[in-house]
C-alpha cells in the first residue's frame, strides 16, 4: 500500500489552493466524466453509447499518434463481452485488465486477417489498450474507486514528493498509482476550508464529485504540469522541481493564519473573464458585419482551448479567439493552460489572444496573432507579458 508523509504533500495543497486558476485549467475533464454518465448507461447499441459517452474525451484518449478510442469504437461493437468483463467489479481487477488486453488483441488480430480497415497493410497493428486508456474506461464507468492513470504523471508527481515507485509491470504500477492516489486525497481531504468551497462550487455546475478522486486527479496533474518556477502569491515560496524535498524542509510555505476567501475570488475572476468575452463577442460582431460569431466557451465549456469562435474578412476561414481580460495596465501578466498552448500551436495561423485591458476604464484592445509558443511567457501555468502594442 502506498505511503506518503503530510510534510510533502501540504505545500503542494497550499500553491495549489493559491493557484488562481485551479480548476480552468482542466475544467474538460469533469465534462468528460458528465458526458460519460449521461449517455453510457442508455439503451441505444454499444456503438452509439461509446460514440456519445466518449465524445468529450478526445483530450484524454487520441493524440498525435495515441488512438485507443478509436480502436475502441472499431472492435468493441463486434466484442461487446470485453467491455463488458473489464467492468465486472464481482471479478479481481487485475484479471479483468490482463483479459480485456488479451481478448483485444486477438480481436484485432482476427479483423486483421479479414482486412478491416486496411490493417491487413501493416506487419503489426498496435491495439493502444494500455494502462493509461483502461484506468480512464475504468475511472469513467466507476468514478468513486478508480483514477485516471498516465506514467509520465506518476513518474514525476513521485520524484517531486520523494516517492519511490515500485512496480515495473505497468499494470501492477497503475494499481500502485491508484493506491497512492487515495493516500493523497486523504491529505487533500483535511483542508477543510478548501473542501467546503469546492463543493459549495459543485452545486453550480452541471457534473459531480462526491468522492473527491477528480479533485485529486486535478491536483496531482497541476502538480507536474504547473508547478514548476510558479510565481506564488505573498507568503508563499516557489517549489522547484529540481529540489523539492530539501526546499520543504528549509521553508514555511504559508504565513500562519492566512485565510483565502475561494468563493468571492472565483466570482470576480470568473465575472470579470464572462464580461470580457462579452465584450470581445460585441467587438468581433461588429467587426465582420453581422457574420456569425459563437460564444465557444459559453455554449460548449472551457476545454476547446478558445472562446469565441469567428470568421475573417472572407466570411469563410475561422478565427478561433481566446480572451485575457484585466482590469490592469497593459504590462498585467495573463496566464493561459496547457490545453490553450497546444490548441494555438496546432492551429496558429488561426489562433488570437484579445487582451483587454484597463477594461471597465478605457476597455483597450490588444490582438495578439500566432502560437502561444511565440509569445514572451513564463512557464509558471504559463505567465505572458505583452511587450509591445
Amino acid at each position: 500500500m502506498a505511503t506518503i508523509k503530510h510534510s510533502s504533500i501540504d505545500p503542494l495543497i497550499s500553491w495549489y489552493i493559491q493557484k488562481e486558476t485551479w480548476l480552468d485549467m482542466e475544467r474538460y475533464k469533469w465534462e468528460a466524466f458528465r458526458q460519460f454518465n449521461l449517455f453510457f448507461y442508455s439503451n441505444e447499441p454499444i456503438a452509439n453509447r461509446i460514440d456519445k459517452a466518449f465524445s468529450r474525451a478526445y483530450n484524454l484518449l487520441d493524440s498525435k499518434q495515441y488512438y485507443p478510442l478509436g480502436m475502441l469504437k472499431d472492435v468493441i461493437p463486434d466484442n461487446p463481452h470485453l467491455l463488458e468483463g473489464l467492468y465486472d467489479e464481482s471479478l479481481p481487477i487485475y484479471n479483468r485488465v490482463k483479459e480485456y488486453q488479451e481478448g483485444f488483441e486477438s480481436a484485432v488480430k482476427k479483423m486483421t486477417a479479414k482486412g478491416a480497415h486496411e490493417w491487413d497493410k501493416k506487419k503489426v497493428v498496435s491495439t493502444y489498450q494500455d494502462a493509461h486508456a483502461i484506468s480512464i474506461y475504468l475511472a469513467m464507468r466507476f468514478p468513486a474507486k478508480y483514477y485516471i492513470y498516465k506514467y509520465g504523471i506518476f513518474r514525476d508527481f513521485a520524484k517531486r514528493v520523494g516517492y519511490k515507485i515500485e512496480h515495473s509491470n505497468p499494470t501492477e504500477r497503475m494499481f500502485e498509482y491508484f493506491d497512492l492516489c487515495s493516500e493523497i486525497k486523504k491529505v487533500l481531504l483535511t483542508h477543510k476550508d478548501f473542501i467546503a468551497y469546492y463543493k459549495q462550487w459543485l452545486k453550480g455546475q452541471t457534473y459531480s464529485d462526491p468522492s473527491f478522486n477528480l479533485l485529486t486527479q486535478d491536483f496531482i496533474y497541476s502538480v507536474v504540469r504547473y508547478c514548476e518556477q510558479y510565481e506564488h502569491a505573498p507568503g508563499v515560496i516557489a517549489i522547484e522541481a529540481r529540489d523539492l524535498v530539501s526546499t520543504i524542509k528549509k521553508h514555511t510555505v504559508v504565513k500562519p493564519g492566512k485565510k483565502i476567501d475561494f468563493v468571492k475570488r472565483d466570482e470576480r475572476n470568473r465575472g470579470l473573464g464572462k464580461e470580457g468575452e462579452l465584450w470581445a463577442l460585441n467587438y468581433e460582431k461588429e467587426r465582420t458585419k453581422g457574420k456569425e460569431v459563437v460564444h465557444i466557451s459559453e455554449e460548449l465549456g472551457d476545454g476547446a482551448g478558445f472562446d469565441i469562435l469567428s470568421v475573417e474578412e472572407d466570411g469563410v476561414t475561422p478565427r478561433y479567439i481566446e480572451v485575457k481580460t484585466t482590469t490592469g495596465g497593459i504590462d498585467t501578466p495573463f496566464f493561459f493552460s496547457n490545453n490553450e498552448l497546444q490548441f494555438s500551436i496546432e492551429n496558429r495561423d488561426h489562433y488570437y489572444i484579445y487582451r483587454i485591458y484597463d477594461f471597465g476604464k478605457e476597455d483597450n484592445l490588444v490582438i495578439i496573432h500566432g502560437g502561444l509558443d511565440e509569445v514572451e511567457a513564463t512557464p509558471v501555468s504559463f505567465k505572458c507579458v505583452v511587450t509591445q502594442v
